[in-house]
């Protein structure tokens, strides 16, 4: 699931769900938003061995960068008390234990809403990979009941929600929204091209008027293996045209939340690039 360097300072989230679905299909869709809430690394979902038809069962994995100046037990609990209320659990069911000589903190059985009803339990270690969820990732996910396009499609937004996403924001002075539009594509495709190669085109949203008469449009470049804030310092590097600014975190519930802002010019008004896990995929 874990995809990047492991560290020894890492906290690992290691969430684990039952649950009664209509099919595998429905199982996944049932754990995204919590993927994307949560910028997991990953998710295994599948049917429950033994149990009757409908029932699932779901791991999800998520690693938060921490000082190795904060203790463990310090950096478990605040980890986990900012991780419990986007799951839907009190942190007052919080508890903390030991495996190996080494503290951990768990809640160990709750129910939650969504998936609806699910039975789960979370525990909170640090370490490399304190309970063995390195090793598996989504392109080991069969999608059943789905043809095989809708299968690339719900693998491909899944993926999306658990990678560092690209945006590109834009205000601009431009009486023809159209034009503005197209101009903010032309950012993105370059970005594609020299930063960010996939396939397919970039994503371009609808033109918003301001009350100031700007226009603003934001679209999506896509996803990358780099960290959010390596993203825009090569984003802003590629974009030669701009003079930019230190790229800088923003205050979100996505933890890895970093912008970089061009210096007006010219009819752009703003620009930003901003990146973070699961940006844009699910709001």
């Amino acid at each position: 699931m874990i995809s990047e360097e492991l560290r020894d300072t890492d906290v690992v989230t290691d969430l684990q769900l039952w649950f009664r679905a209509r099919d595998l299909a429905a199982a996944m869709d049932g754990c995204r938003r919590l993927v994307a809430d949560l910028g997991a690394r990953g998710i295994e979902v599948g049917p429950v061995d033994g149990d009757p038809p409908g029932s699932y069962y779901a791991r999800v994995a998520v690693r938060t960068r921490t000082n190795a100046e904060e203790s463990t037990l310090d950096a478990i609990q605040r980890v986990a008390r900012s991780q419990l209320p986007v799951i839907g659990v009190s942190p007052e069911l919080l508890e903390i234990t030991e495996s190996r000589g080494r503290p951990l903190v768990c809640v160990p059985s709750a129910r939650i809403e969504v998936p609806a009803g699910a039975d789960l339990s979370v525990y909170v270690g640090r370490g490399r990979d304190p309970f063995g969820t390195e090793g598996a990732d989504l392109d080991d996910v069969e999608p059943l009941g789905l043809t095989e396009e809708e299968g690339r499609e719900f693998l491909g937004a899944l993926k999306a929600a658990t990678t560092v996403q690209v945006l590109v924001v834009a205000e601009l002075a431009e009486a023809d929204a159209i034009a503005a539009r197209e101009q903010v594509r032309r950012i993105a495709r370059t970005l594609r091209q020299q930063v960010f190669p996939a396939e397919g085109d970039v994503e371009v949203g609808e033109p918003r008027r301001r009350p100031s008469g700007t226009v603003e449009v934001a679209a999506s470049v896509g996803g990358t293996s780099m960290s959010s804030y390596d993203t825009v310092v090569a984003a802003s590097r590629a974009l030669r045209n701009f003079t930019w600014l230190e790229p800088e975190a923003l205050k979100s519930d996505r933890e890895d939340y970093v912008a970089v802002e061009a210096v007006p010019q010219a009819q752009f008004v703003r620009l930003e690039v901003h990146a973070a896990t699961g940006l844009g995929v699910f709001g």
